[in-house]
């Protein structure tokens, strides 16, 4: 089976909204992405997938649903930020990360992006009666649902890539059920709590450690000071904020690096060189090396590329 990305069937020429009275529309109705594509009937009145455009930057809020949702980022680089001001957690989202949001929760969130290409999602909803069928077959009858800000689980992005695909290939209900039915038995037995797995860095302490990656971009900041903050080892601090954003802090910090580039080299006045130095290079060929291993292309081309 193929696990490429592929479109959806579209419901109509120019959709924008999810279909009032399907799965998971309720929510939606506050998502502030444009819906490229929904399909409903081919996968019964208990599941809905959907594609959304994404906006480059945005803040919103989406009431408590009644259904699951299992969102995969197929495009796009930003870093997510979910819950109440004082306290959000921060997650770096790219293609293949997935984000799961259990039914009965309110949602809170926010992210900012200077890529040079749109941001795309796919949106698996589940009502809850079919979660927790599921969930009693499987002997978990008391699961709330699973719940994550950011996981790259292959398992995940590759199941709703695929159900995306055979979708629009018209394969029989029966195939598109099974799909449907094994990421929901993986996502439950994730849900199952693991001793033996690291916690995730508090979502206080990983507000206060980005604060600091944020206020002091173009310092060279240490593991040690960045660990200090979170009154944490370093050893301990490099597990606990990779399980909490699914990232190490370098390639953190170099995407708040790459974020603010892209935008001051938005402003003709600035010199490559002032924008690196601001950005933590002193040397402009480290710079340029590493926005291009970041964005694809040169500052430069970046530069000439926003003024046409």
């Amino acid at each position: 089976m193929t696990t490429a990305t592929a479109a959806l069937p579209i419901r109509s020429s120019r959709p924008t909204r999810a279909t009032a009275g399907t799965v998971g529309a309720d929510a939606l109705r506050a998502l502030p992405s444009t819906l490229l594509r929904e399909t409903t009937d081919a996968l019964g009145p208990q599941v809905a997938l959907r594609e959304f455009v994404d906006p480059l930057r945005t803040a919103f809020v989406l009431p408590p649903s009644d259904a699951l949702a299992v969102i995969v980022v197929t495009r796009g680089h930003y870093v997510l930020q979910t819950g109440p001001a004082r306290a959000r957690a921060h997650a770096l989202m790219s293609p293949g990360a997935s984000s799961v949001t259990r039914p009965g929760r309110e949602i809170h969130a926010a992210w900012r992006t200077s890529a040079p290409v749109d941001l795309r999602s796919l949106h698996l909803h589940v009502s809850r009666a079919l979660l927790d069928r599921t969930a009693e077959e499987l002997g978990s009858p008391s699961t709330e649902g699973p719940d994550w800000l950011r996981r790259g689980d292959p398992f995940v992005s590759t199941v709703l890539r695929q159900l995306a695909a055979d979708v629009r290939a018209a394969a029989p209900r029966l195939h598109l059920d099974t799909l449907v039915q094994a990421l929901l038995h993986h996502l439950i037995a994730q849900d199952r709590p693991d001793p033996r797995a690291t916690p995730p860095l508090g979502a206080r302490a990983l507000a206060e450690v980005v604060d600091l990656m944020q206020a002091h971009a173009e310092d060279p900041l240490t593991l040690e000071r960045l660990a200090e903050v979170a009154h944490l080892s370093p050893q301990h601090f490099l597990r606990r904020f990779a399980a909490a954003t699914g990232s190490t802090p370098v390639r953190y910090l170099t995407r708040i690096r790459m974020e603010r580039a892209a935008e001051l080299l938005l402003d003709d006045a600035l010199a490559v060189q002032d924008v690196a130095l601001r950005c933590g290079y002193a040397d402009h060929s480290a710079f340029s090396a590493a926005f291009r291993r970041f964005w694809g292309r040169s500052p430069s081309e970046h530069r000439r590329g926003a003024g046409s």
